[in-house]
């Protein structure tokens, strides 16, 4: 089967990409033909790493540029690039054929349904339902602003409805987006491999790992800790993004600086959770948190706010570890020094979350996925 996803780049060492490049690797390696095409790659590398079977086309549409434009360009050059990228996306489809087109790219949701080269059109949705609405209220504080992310975010809606699968990642948010949606589908993100070894949860070290900005909270993770510090543990944060000089800030004002790192974004991302004890997920919004899979894999009892949406279908609250709810920054701090406290709960709830998260693992998942694309194409011949 030839399978196509669509996303913006690879370039980042976000979640998505990291789904993309595993699941790419996983169809490429079980006989499928598999190509990703990005619209902002730029000549950029890859972040993760992916396997020389996979196709790699990049329509070279570059959105980003109209980032620095004025309010008054932007709409025009957004237009401009869109019908761009519509005309790229056509040509490439129509060369290639594939039976299943994935799309994460949430600019292509207006016309990738009507490029009719016989594929099965599939819309995988990374955000919660409220994004747009989260997303304008907290980088976007102008009227006018806000009201053009709502506006877009219920044009998506509108459009989301034409495609063959509409795919969230948890029930929760299905739930969101209601009834009104007949081509909905949940399929959680997957794992892309077992460890053989776990944490021994010995070490002091609070791990995260994530974009750095508002989404992600580090500052609140931050200000956790300034209340659940203990003498001897440290906390690590990995990431790369635009709060870097805020947040590097922030600890140096800290009264516990001397025991906070923050480091750059990493691709050993397992090295970092086999050498860590505990995992602080301190996000205000989500979508699915991959992290939250790699880190219980490895044993590591969580910490985690009980936002939208996932978490709460993934942590069991009280064997693998802490739902908090939102803003409760004290009560995130009590269980993350109860933790901290107690190296034989660290190993019990980590043994449970390594045992508890097997129900996400690759071969399960992509199961689903594979059972999804043989009764669509059937569906469509």
């Amino acid at each position: 089967m030839k399978l196509t996803y669509i996303i913006t780049g690879m370039f980042n060492s976000a979640g998505m990409e990291r789904v993309v490049a595993n699941k790419a690797n996983y169809f490429a390696t079980h006989g499928h033909d598999v190509s990703i095409i990005t619209t902002d790659q730029n000549g950029r590398p890859y972040f993760y790493n992916i396997n020389p079977l996979v196709k790699h086309i990049d329509l070279a549409i570059n959105y980003f540029e109209y980032n620095t434009k004025s309010i008054i360009f932007k709409p025009f050059l957004f237009f401009y690039k869109t019908h761009l990228f519509k005309q790229r996306l056509t040509a490439e489809l129509f060369k290639e054929r594939p039976d299943v087109v994935i799309s994460l790219s949430l600019k292509s949701v207006d016309f990738l349904y009507k490029i009719h080269d016989g594929s099965t059109k599939i819309v995988e949705h990374h955000f919660s339902k409220f994004y747009a609405q989260q997303f304008s209220d907290t980088f976007n504080r102008k009227k006018f602003s806000r009201f053009i992310y709502n506006l877009r975010g219920k044009i998506e809606s509108y459009y989301l409805k034409k495609y063959d699968h509409f795919v969230v990642l948890t029930q929760e948010d299905a739930n969101l987006w209601g009834t009104k949606f007949k081509n909905l589908t949940v399929i959680p993100n997957s794992l892309s491999f077992i460890p053989t070894t776990t944490s021994s949860c010995k070490k002091e070290i609070v791990v995260a790992i994530g974009r750095l900005d508002y989404q992600k909270g580090f500052d609140q993770l931050i200000q956790i800790w300034n209340t659940a510090y203990l003498p001897g543990w440290e906390l690590h944060i990995y990431g790369n993004g635009q709060e870097r000089a805020f947040l590097q800030k922030l600890i140096e004002q800290s009264p516990t600086h001397k025991s906070i790192k923050l480091f750059a974004a990493t691709n050993q991302v397992e090295t970092v959770l086999n050498n860590s004890s505990i995992y602080a997920l301190t996000s205000r919004f989500e979508g699915f948190p991959m992290i939250l899979l790699e880190a219980m894999s490895y044993g590591l009892p969580v910490v985690a706010m009980d936002c939208k949406c996932g978490p709460r279908e993934i942590i069991t609250h009280y064997s693998d570890g802490f739902l908090i709810d939102e803003q409760a920054l004290e009560a995130f701090a009590e269980k993350l020094r109860l933790l901290m406290q107690n190296e034989s709960l660290r190993q019990r709830m980590g043994a449970k979350a390594s045992h508890n998260i097997l129900r996400f693992s690759e071969d399960t998942i992509m199961d689903e996925w594979n059972t999804l694309f043989t009764h669509s194409t059937k569906s469509n011949h």
